[in-house]
């Protein structure tokens, strides 16, 4: 009986330990692929490979358009920085021909390195989309890396590690706001000492983090770690303790564009989440139904995640959402996040990569790396989880890119 009991034991071992192998392999090659897509070789000349190209570029194709309408206004903002002199947020200002009371308003970079899509399709809206039959109708205001700091030095954050879509807002008491949840998972968002890929942490994060969500849920871990956080500095998500210098500037400059009109659409470019290649439109949840209805006008026949699924997330201060709202307070005031998905994050194992790829940038930044190996793979990865070098991926993102930006052009006047 014993020798049975025995064997039963080491069988059952022998499983756990078969399956536990297979998942963390599973787990270790999980990648995305794009085998099979085609390229539209024409929808890559939109793409940099720095902050300064993609601004060079940006700025070219603003002249071009700047210089055909009399009214036309082109500024930059130059951000403070202790690091570097030439960080700029640049602004194009394109006011209706004709009198008419709706913006539509294009901002990119507002999480650094996911600017240089954002960059991108805001070049093909300027060479490609923008006419004057199109500005008869509407006024077009596109901001350009809101997080130049960011963009250039490949970070989502700024230079003070402030999160601008959890850190953007008019009123301070943003920065009171709690997140129990991310204080509960601390430990494991912030390690402590020099990121070391060969770690047991950094081997097995992920049954770390299964852990986690065998007391809660995938979508209780995700709200707790996306939502933003204002007490922890070093952290991922931080979303500061005052407002980074460039809110407050465009909190003074943005009212004159603003005003006058009685209706703003803005469109807030990103990347990261979501399905790969997959345009996913992200808006927070919305409480006022007309406000909906005429959203759901804008993007009609697309599909809308407004925030109320179990995969999905709700932040706080963000930049189209809580922030740029209150500029005009007297407009009828609709916003979308597009956001274009690398890392097939709605999977269980891909948000737990990305995630995982988060937290060994974040660590490395403030704690450091073992060697500059390490160091350089942590950074590749870390632009590949926001900026596929893929050109299938980037032809993708282009294609959907034009495709709703031809949609909400077609649409947007006629929204009453």
């Amino acid at each position: 009986m014993k020798k049975i009991i025995k064997i039963t034991l080491y069988s059952l071992l022998i499983i756990i330990v078969i399956v536990l192998a297979g998942v963390h392999i599973s787990y270790v090659t999980f990648s995305p692929d794009d085998k099979g897509i085609s390229v539209n070789e024409s929808n890559l000349v939109y793409f940099q490979e720095s902050y300064d190209e993609c601004r060079q570029s940006f700025l070219e194709e603003a002249r071009k358009i700047a210089g055909q309408y009399d009214q036309a206004e082109m500024f930059s903002i130059n951000v403070p920085s202790q690091v570097d002199q030439e960080l700029f947020i640049d602004l194009l200002y394109l006011p209706p021909i004709d009198s008419t009371g709706k913006l539509l308003v294009l901002s990119s970079g507002v999480h650094g390195l996911e600017g240089f899509t954002g960059s991108a399709v805001q070049q093909m809206l300027l060479r490609e989309l923008l006419s004057s039959e199109v500005l008869s109708e509407m006024g077009v205001l596109l901001i350009h890396a809101v997080n130049p700091y960011g963009f250039k030095y490949l970070r989502r954050v700024s230079e003070n590690n402030v999160d601008l879509n959890r850190g953007s807002e008019t009123d301070p008491a943003l920065f009171e706001s709690k997140n129990p949840g991310y204080g509960a998972l601390y430990d494991m968002l912030n390690p402590q000492g020099k990121f070391s890929k060969g770690s047991l942490r950094s081997q097995f994060f992920y049954m770390i983090a299964i852990s986690k969500m065998m007391k809660e849920s995938m979508s209780t871990l995700r709200q707790a770690v996306l939502q933003g956080q204002y007490e922890f500095p070093e952290g991922v998500y931080f979303g500061g303790t005052k407002f980074e210098p460039q809110i407050d500037s465009l909190q003074m400059i943005l009212p004159a564009y603003f005003a006058n009109y009685e209706t703003i659409l803005e469109i807030d470019l990103h990347t990261g989440y979501g399905a790969r290649r997959v345009l996913h439109l992200f808006p927070n949840p919305v409480d006022d139904p007309e406000i909906k209805r005429k959203t759901e006008s804008v993007f009609e026949g697309q599909t809308i995640d407004w925030g109320d699924s179990d995969d999905f997330y709700t932040i706080s201060g963000g930049f189209a959402d809580a922030f740029l709202p209150k500029i005009n307070p007297d407009a009828t005031y609709l916003y979308m996040v597009f956001e274009w998905g690398t890392f097939d994050s709605q999977k269980t194992f891909g948000s737990l990569k990305s995630l995982q790829k988060i937290l060994n940038e974040n660590q490395g930044h403030h704690h450091g790396y073992k060697n500059e190996k390490q160091e350089r793979k942590v950074k590749n990865e870390t632009v590949e989880a926001y900026y596929s070098s893929s050109d299938a991926w980037r032809s993708e993102v282009l294609e959907s890119g034009r495709d709703m930006l031809q949609l909400v052009i077609k649409t947007y006047p006629d929204v009453n």
